[in-house]
């Protein structure tokens, strides 16, 4: 079997039983498509171990890139992450594009007739640019581009899995061309990559916040707050001002001591409570413990037995003042 220039012949010759050759024939095929095929594969595995390892997103982003900078060769790629708030497009990655380009293009505005990047992120669709110099979508943008160089690009949104806008990737050529089959699929295998990385990112951020806002309420409300694992009896986590507020240090970990846990909050149901406090019907015996008031856990095991209802109490707030 010889390969000249990424096409591989398989010659196989028919002989008689006196050896005399009776037919030849000879089989081609494009080892090429099959090597693209391993290499974009061995990238995707290797993007997605670096969003489950929790890598920054502009590292993923960039590893991106130059996945299909390797499987396009000539081609220059970008990612652009859209700003809601100021309805434009921030730089993401471009690790082969000239630096005043993407200077020049961070915070370009969202619009039908910006770029490619601007007008497909606007339009929610592919927007395929085969020769900038003559294309009207590039008006604002045709002479920054030309001076880099930059003939053709075919910017794609790239989308959340609610079908909303993250931002956008996009396929630089220095010369007119348009995209091909083996092009597209690249595209789409890319653009859902993209949009996994920047999605986790974006839930850990929100997350982040919501943990900020809740520290701070807590810490204003003197509220401390924590979970416990009912079955073994056993705190599981414990809020910074929970720390705070029983006085002890959060770099010791949580507190499993049996006096602790002894006097472990529990709350009842408003309508137990309702049904067995208030009318005086019943009286939960009262533990005095770091000068607080607690409903012993055994009264309210005891009350689980005979089927009245309760859960963890979530959270605790009083004004420490009172007591000191």
């Amino acid at each position: 079997m010889e390969c000249i220039a990424g096409t591989c012949f398989a010659p196989c010759l028919f002989m008689t039983k006196t050896g005399k050759p009776v037919k030849w024939y000879t089989s081609a095929f494009d080892i090429e498509d099959r090597k693209r095929v391993e290499v974009l594969l061995a990238g995707e595995k290797r993007l997605l171990e670096m969003i489950a390892r929790g890598d920054s997103r502009e590292l993923i982003l960039e590893g991106a890139c130059l996945l299909v900078e390797e499987l396009a060769s000539g081609c220059l790629s970008s990612i652009l992450l859209l700003d809601p708030n100021a309805n434009c497009l921030r730089h993401g990655a471009a690790p082969s594009l000239p630096k005043p380009y993407i200077e020049a293009i961070d915070g370009a505005v969202v619009g039908p007739s910006a770029g490619s990047c601007g007008t497909a992120a606007y339009r929610t669709e592919p927007v395929i640019v085969s020769d900038i110099a003559t294309d009207p979508l590039w008006a604002n943008y045709r002479d920054l581009a030309l001076a880099h160089g930059l003939r053709a690009c075919w910017s794609t949104p790239i989308l959340s899995s609610e079908g909303k806008v993250l931002g956008t990737f996009a396929i630089y050529y220095r010369e007119p061309r348009s995209p091909a089959a083996q092009d597209h699929s690249v595209i789409r295998q890319i653009t859902h990559l993209a949009s996994i990385a920047i999605e986790r990112k974006q839930a850990e951020e929100a997350l982040r916040r919501s943990e900020g806002y809740l520290a701070e309420a807590q810490r204003l409300t003197r509220t401390g707050s924590w979970a416990w694992n009912v079955a073994s009896r056993r705190s599981i986590y414990w809020s910074q001002e929970n720390y705070r507020l029983f006085g002890f240090d959060p770099e010791e970990g949580i507190r499993q001591t049996r006096c602790f846990t002894s006097a472990f909050i529990l709350r009842i149901e408003i309508e137990c409570a309702e049904k067995f406090f208030l009318k005086g019907r019943r009286k939960a015996p009262i533990l005095t413990w770091n000068s607080e008031s607690f409903f012993r856990t055994e009264q309210l095991n005891t009350f689980a037995r005979q089927g009245i209802p309760f859960v963890t109490y979530p959270a605790i707030s009083w004004n420490m003042s009172v007591h000191r």
